[in-house]
């Protein structure tokens, strides 16, 4: 909306996958003037040429995107283990303006606490999920089955998401970056005391931070990574003027 308000034009969202769920996609595509999807599988290590920003360093002006490309990763970058995580950083650094990282949850206390919790939430929601639906209800109350598995889910992808540091050093080992610590530690108190980190890098500068968004164990992650001309000016006029 702020977009319009000033006249500038919506920005697109494109949905993309190595498995595309396009019965999923396709109703969810008609309902929006702004979203769509690539039908053909699209490696993140290896996007096409659509996908990748023509001012990236990685990139060929003839045939790349003319928009600048943010690539986001909703509650999936855990999936990745650390050799694909690391490819996929490198190709995003390389072929992308932006990106962003989003998790539900991180390793923290909290956070298994909140999972714990999630079998009771499935038994006090399931005879309106599952009403007339004999098979999920069995394996709800009498064999509880369901949730086992989602308790056990969500206690192995909570193990594999990664930290801020633990990102920072994937990026760094993939671009070559290693032993740089410039910026490395910074502080910053924002959005009413919600702790921002925020390090830069060649090129790029680096943010994370967390929000609440369940009361009161649960909190989103966040690494968000921008590409700057000048990463020193850019760096000191947000973050430290501010």
């Amino acid at each position: 909306m702020r977009r319009l308000a000033v006249k500038k034009a919506p920005i697109n969202f494109l949905l993309t996958d190595l498995h595309p769920h396009i019965d999923a996609w396709i109703p969810l595509a008609e309902r929006s003037d702004t979203l769509n999807f690539i039908p053909q599988p699209v490696d993140a290590a290896s996007p096409p040429p659509s996908v990748i920003s023509s001012g990236s360093s990685g990139s060929d002006v003839t045939t790349t995107s003319s928009a600048r490309i943010l690539r986001t990763f909703y509650l999936s970058f855990h999936h990745f283990d650390d050799k694909a995580a690391q490819a996929i950083l490198k190709s995003t650094l390389e072929t992308s303006d932006a990106f962003a990282i989003i998790e539900l949850m991180d390793r923290r206390l909290f956070s298994l606490l909140l999972l714990l919790l999630e079998p009771l939430l499935i038994y006090l929601v399931a005879p309106w999920w599952f009403v007339g639906d004999v098979r999920y209800l069995f394996f709800t109350f009498v064999i509880p089955l369901l949730p086992i598995l989602m308790g056990w889910d969500g206690i192995v992808s909570l193990l594999r998401t990664r930290t801020f540091d633990e990102i920072i050093q994937l990026a760094d080992s993939a671009m070559g970056w290693k032993g740089a610590k410039t910026g490395f530690g910074q502080f910053l108190s924002v959005d009413g005391g919600n702790t921002l980190r925020v390090i830069k890098r060649d090129g790029w500068v680096f943010e994370s931070g967390r929000r609440l968004h369940t009361y009161p164990l649960g909190y989103m992650h966040w690494v968000v990574g921008r590409r700057v001309r000048d990463t020193q000016n850019d760096f000191v006029q947000r973050y430290v003027v501010h």
